[in-house]
């Protein structure tokens, strides 16, 4: 059957991580394509009706058949919109290990890498952070995705970096890390 060019885009990016909330999916195509809110549920639609993806009872999620939706993806989603533009909306691709997301930002040639830490694991994430920059060809900027807010007094990183973590309110917070051991 045959598939739009928005059809496409939104599968590929759920194909590539499994799940996303439906005020992602409309989030990402307004700024893939400009489309109304009408438009991109339409979209949403007509995927599920031919069985490409479906909503998650519990959560009411999109995913992929056959795939759970991780709380994670979903913050990293989030994540990687508050870093696109009108026009520069974030091509989701596979990341490299151990990494979370990679999305790419072609009109500034930027790369965003999200790598999740666990609670006690901050200072050998930070340590990953600075292993991936040597690796790096294009402009990097990589996230910590904390698991909580406690977190920001232990993380060690030599890079500058952003943490992101969910506030006791429930919002995304996003702080930008001076590339110096914290909590020191």
């Amino acid at each position: 059957m045959y598939c739009s060019e928005p059809q496409i885009r939104l599968l590929d990016a759920l194909e590539q991580l499994g799940c996303m909330k439906m005020r992602q999916a409309k989030t990402f195509l307004r700024l893939c394509f400009g489309m109304e809110e009408k438009a991109a549920k339409s979209i949403v639609r007509q995927l599920r009706y031919k069985g490409d993806i479906h909503i998650d009872e519990n959560t009411g999620d999109l995913v992929i058949p056959g795939k759970e939706c991780d709380r994670n993806i979903i913050r990293a989603f989030d994540i990687a919109f508050s870093f696109a533009e009108q026009g520069d909306a974030p091509e989701i691709m596979t990341p490299p290990r151990p990494y979370l997301m990679l999305a790419y930002y072609a009109v500034r040639e930027l790369q965003l890498l999200i790598l999740y830490v666990p609670v006690g694991m901050e200072w050998r994430c930070g340590t990953q952070l600075s292993v991936m920059r040597k690796k790096a060809k294009i402009k990097t900027l990589q996230v910590m995705l904390l698991a909580d807010e406690g977190q920001l007094e232990r993380i060690g990183t030599h890079v500058p970096c952003v943490a992101a973590y969910t506030d006791s309110a429930g919002r995304l917070k996003i702080k930008s890390l001076e590339g110096k051991r914290h909590g020191d």
